[in-house]
């Protein structure tokens, strides 16, 4: 009545495959995607820009905070 079957522990071995699969099919997809979109490794490398209007915005602030510093600078000789 107690018999044990010779080849049954092996399921939960299989079961781990399934999640290596979706990693590596996602990993796939996500290299697919960045090569068709035409990133390389050289557009890593180039300089950062922010939006337009950020950069208005922090060029005003920038005379601005200069104007306020000249003006309460006293005069040198």
């Amino acid at each position: 009545m107690n018999e044990k079957r010779g080849g049954g522990g092996h399921t939960w071995k299989f079961l781990l495959l399934i999640p290596a699969a979706m990693l590596f099919v996602k990993g796939a997809k996500h290299r697919r995607a960045m090569w068709q979109s035409g990133w390389s490794a050289a557009d890593r490398n180039e300089a950062f820009r922010l939006p337009p209007k950020i950069e208005m915005m922090l060029d005003n602030w920038h005379t601005r905070a200069h104007q306020a510093a000249e003006s309460t600078e006293p005069p040198t000789v």
